[in-house]
């Protein structure tokens, strides 16, 4: 295979490609960063995708390297001893990027993470459909956090020199490594199927570490997360930290002088990975940070309680190695997944390979095991979980200068004692385009290559390697224009033309696997087959039978019984009963049924062939099955309001519409009101809609709407629809439905010209609260100590925490919520 894509620079970083859950693969490329998005049809000739020699990926360029005078102030020269030239007069190249976890960003996607060399750690988001440049924004800037959260919790602090406070203010406010917590959801088993599926139990964190070696835990809430507080906006908040002593020492007497002082000197903390999560004994779930010093890996205990955004740290570390035995560690990943209740932690220095075992339940008892890497000298660029893995884990890996040649590019976990010297795709593949490169410029064979990154894809089946090719022979004169980036993608072992993905979402939580990576790595498959057997049923059988492999769905697997309902209380539903609301109808709308699992995934391969096959017939069985679970929420569950009013009332005017639908178990009101007309009023002319079809709607003047494909309201203005990315089926947006809607008792009594009623105004999703309708006593910010703590001790009181508390919620909260990805499909939306 199989595909190989030419962007036009550089890397800037080693260890620069980051693949999301979104199946978006992310470049640091100097001043900007290249996203690459795939083309999810088969037919892609016609995809104006803004590279060469390609069609299978969209290329658009993020230019991160601006910022204003707000975001980073204009800032004077430290003294040498704590001076940063990237702070400073760097041209803030990217220098890391990650990915977060779905769901932190608009449409459940991903938020990107991004490091530049002045220190300055952003995220990115798009904000309508990531195909188009100018949708992506920064909206955060997590170095001001820090700044106030160390003023607030050092406000005592005495200095000699006004001079040594901005020091060490700056000290502390520099980022110069990250890490994301993976999603917190309870601890699936080892196989498990997407009927099983779990709901995250709390929101996003980050870890960062500074340049005055502390590491700061960092909570991110955003106005689309499902855990964000009401009318949140974009933010961070500091909810844990430790340090490391000594601290810079601004008044040291003599200079360092000599190399290996300056180098011994303890300055930051290089390297910080994240675990996946555990269950400890007392019920609360644990993860491991690992982070490295100058000759030291550290593994330090963390815990967040569900629901929380309590963070507590174990005084001191669980475990530490100095095996790696150099200052620098040039690379520190866990696997994704643990197995048999045991991490894997990989970590790659000049002294070798290292694979750290660490049971889940007590890491004090982890064993190391090495590999000397064949004594190479050069830097390891990148790694990647194989996800097809039948008994030992494995993990890849390349090096910076002699990654085509090297004899080990890949490991067992636990390294054994004597490893087999083969010779992965990848590295194959390297090779071929380095003769390719070599005979296009007639050097004879004289091309020296530079490997810059690899990562795998979001399920582990793949894996993508960046490198770059130059003479080996003589002085390179080159310019910016002429700069090239080769990206290869390749399976992880020869699959001799078979089509297999890993079982149970492989690397990739099945909660998290999207409809466009299964496209994705569907297509990569089929680019091998001859054309004229690609639509043959047999092909489209063996397809629909690696989805079901993927998704953990097994022959003899028996639909999920149903969940039942929490029941509103008068003061309104705390955070982990919303949760299993959602979760309920989510589980019940999407995966509980056997058969429309089938029809969801069976449309999707159709889709993919031809994007007209699919006809109105082809989506009753979703929307039956959507109507008749929503109905059978009782109404005790949630608040009730004029939307929720409005579904309902529509969703029971279906009823006669959907002939094979079962009323058993649908609240009496639902059935008794089947037969009612709905009305919904035209914004054009006042007229009545009643219902006649799925798609549209229509007044009894004659103006016709698009339906909203999930609550089957009229569509009736611009700029409030958002549509699937891959069916392009049509909805309304959340933010609107939220921040026109009313609570019942609110819109009655301004009907009945009740001027003393309170108005209560709806938690706006989209960061905001629109005046005139929903309480300010009813958002919950709730004062008190902070959540940063250190060693399960609160640290100095800060800022009132935003909780969620017992806010209203309503049918159409739950409804936006459970479906966050297309009802039909399960493409995610944009717009």
């Amino acid at each position: 295979m199989h595909e190989a894509i030419i962007l036009a620079n550089w890397p800037s970083c080693l260890n620069s490609l980051a693949w999301s859950h979104d199946c978006i693969l992310a470049l640091a490329a100097g001043e900007t960063v290249e996203l690459l998005i795939p083309v999810l049809s088969a037919d892609s000739d016609d995809v104006d995708t803004g590279l060469q020699g390609t069609q299978h990926w969209i290329n658009v360029h993020i230019r991160t390297n601006q910022f204003t005078s707000t975001e980073v102030p204009p800032i004077d020269p430290l003294p040498l001893r704590a001076s940063s030239v990237g702070e400073e007069i760097s041209t803030s190249d990217t220098s890391l990027i990650e990915w977060s976890p779905p769901g932190l960003a608009k449409h459940a996607r991903c938020a990107l993470a991004v490091l530049t060399t002045n220190l300055t750690l952003s995220l990115w988001v798009s904000d309508s459909d990531p195909k188009v440049t100018r949708s992506w924004k920064r909206v955060l800037i997590l170095n001001h956090e820090l700044e106030m959260y160390f003023q607030e919790l050092y406000a005592q602090e005495e200095f000699r020199l006004e001079l040594d406070c901005e020091t060490r203010r700056r000290l502390r406010r520099r980022i110069r490594s990250f890490a994301w917590s993976p999603q917190l959801r309870p601890p699936p088993p080892s196989q498990y199927s997407v009927q099983e599926a779990r709901f995250p139990i709390n929101g996003s964190f980050i870890a960062v570490s500074n340049d005055n070696n502390d590491v700061v835990i960092l909570r991110i809430d955003s106005p689309y997360s499902f855990f964000s507080p009401p009318s949140a906006k974009w933010s961070a908040r500091a909810v844990a930290h430790f340090s490391l002593e000594p601290k810079l020492d601004m008044h040291q007497g003599p200079r360092l002088f000599l190399l290996a002082e300056t180098l011994s000197e303890q300055r930051f903390i290089t390297n910080l990975a994240w675990s996946p999560w555990t269950i400890d004994p007392d019920g609360v779930p644990t993860a491991i940070l690992a982070y490295t010093t100058n000759c030291s890996v550290h593994l330090r205990r963390v815990r967040i309680p569900p629901f929380s955004a309590d963070v507590s740290l174990d005084q001191t570390d669980v475990f530490s190695d100095s095996s790696a035995g150099t200052r620098n560690v040039h690379l520190l990943r866990w696997m994704p997944k643990a197995r048999d209740d045991v991490f894997y932690l990989v970590a790659f220095s000049q002294a070798g390979a290292f694979c750290f075992e660490v049971p889940c339940l007590d890491p004090s008892k982890t064993t190391v095991s090495t590999h000397d890497l064949d004594g190479r000298w050069d830097t390891v660029s990148g790694c990647a979980f194989n996800g097809l893995f039948e008994t030992e884990p494995e993990v890849q890996f390349l090096s910076q200068l002699t990654a085509p040649v090297e004899a080990t590019s890949e490991l067992k976990l636990p390294v054994p004692p004597a490893t087999e010297s083969r010779t992965p795709p990848f590295q194959q593949s390297i090779r071929d385009s380095e003769k390719l490169f070599s005979a296009e410029n007639e050097l004879a064979g004289h091309t020296h290559t530079k490997a810059w990154a690899m990562c795998s894809s979001p399920m582990g089946d793949l894996v993508a390697s960046g490198v770059s090719f130059h003479p080996g022979d003589m002085v390179e004169y080159t310019i910016a224009a002429t700069s090239r980036t080769h990206i290869g993608i390749q399976p992880f072992h020869d699959t001799a033309g078979a089509f297999r993905l890993p079982a149970s979402g492989g690397m990739c939580p099945v909660e998290d696997l999207s409809a466009e990576t299964l496209i994705y790595c569907t297509k990569t498959w089929l680019e091998e087959l001859p054309e004229e057997s690609r639509a043959e049923s047999a092909v489209r059988s063996t397809i629909l039978e690696q989805f079901w492999r993927a998704l953990g769905l097994s022959n003899d697997h028996d639909d999920d019984p149903v969940v039942g309902y929490p029941e509103a209380r008068a003061d309104g539903l705390d955070l982990e009963e919303r949760t299993s609301l959602a979760q309920a109808l989510r589980r019940a709308v999407y995966y509980n049924d056997r058969s429309i699992l089938k029809q969801r995934y069976g449309r999707l391969l159709t889709l993919f062939f031809d994007p007209k096959g699919t006809t109105q017939s082809d989506d009753a069985p979703a929307i039956q099955k959507l109507v008749t679970e929503v109905l059978k929420l009782p109404r005790s569950s949630y608040n009730d309001s004029e939307a929720s009013r409005k579904i309902r009332t529509v969703y029971s005017s279906m009823l006669p519409w959907l002939s094979d639908a079962e009323t058993d178990g649908m609240d009496d009101g639902a059935v008794e009101t089947s037969t009612d007309k709905h009305v919904e009023e035209c914004e054009i002319c006042d007229d009545s809609i009643g219902f006649e079809s799925f798609a549209w709607a229509r007044c009894g003047q004659g103006h016709e709407f698009v339906r909203c494909s999930l609550t089957f309201l009229a569509i009736q203005a611009p700029g409030i629809s958002k549509l699937c990315g891959i069916c392009g089926k049509r909805y309304l947006n959340e933010e609107f439905v939220v921040r026109t809607d009313k609570l019942a008792g609110v819109a009655e009594a301004r009907q009945s010209g009740d001027s003393s009623q309170q108005d209560v105004v709806m938690p706006d999703a989209d960061g905001g609260q629109q005046e005139g309708i929903l309480p300010s006593t009813e958002a919950n910010v709730t004062a008190g100590e902070g959540s940063s703590k250190q060693g399960g001790s609160t640290g100095q009181d800060r800022a009132p925490a935003v909780d969620y508390g017992r806010s209203p919620i309503t049918l159409a909260r739950i409804l936006f919520a459970a479906c966050d990805v297309c009802i039909y499909c399960g493409g995610k939306f944009v717009g």
